[in-house]
């Protein structure tokens, strides 16, 4: 979700879009992430643990997928300025939507596969795996 930050800038320049433009894109993301972890915690107690997150994934993969593609053709071919936000807010809310579902999840995982005496290990290393993908992400592209 924080890769979107490195690119955010150029983006909102390159489609006319104003600077408070790109505040809301970031801003409903977490809005969306906040309100919705609880919702697939939930979900995953009733589908499994698996099952939701590789859906999550995959819908955070479309998601970004959508963001990328859309922004492509927008400055190839600009649209309306009403059109990008529309575009570039769904997209962005999207992949809020689905990250909510993926820390609290592969938390719950660990809860129910590792054994308790080794479990704070393990989301430790969960916190830390996505703490320095959030650093080393936007770095190498």
């Amino acid at each position: 979700m924080m890769a979107f930050l490195a690119v955010v800038g150029p983006i909102v320049r390159e489609l006319n879009l104003q600077e408070w433009h790109a505040g809301l894109m970031v801003a409903l993301a977490g809005v969306a992430w906040v309100l919705l972890s609880r919702f697939w915690g939930k979900k995953s107690d009733y589908y499994g643990r698996k099952t939701i997150l590789i859906f999550s994934i995959f819908g955070f993969f479309l998601s970004y997928l959508f963001l990328a593609g859309y922004t492509n053709y927008a400055i190839i071919n600009p649209p309306s300025v009403i059109i990008s936000l529309i575009a570039l807010v769904f997209a962005r809310v999207m992949i809020g939507v689905f990250y909510s579902a993926i820390p609290p999840v592969s938390n719950a995982l660990i809860a129910d596969k590792v054994e308790p005496s080794k479990r704070t290990s393990y989301m430790a290393s969960l916190g830390a795996a996505n703490g320095i993908g959030m650093i080393i992400g936007p770095i190498i592209g």
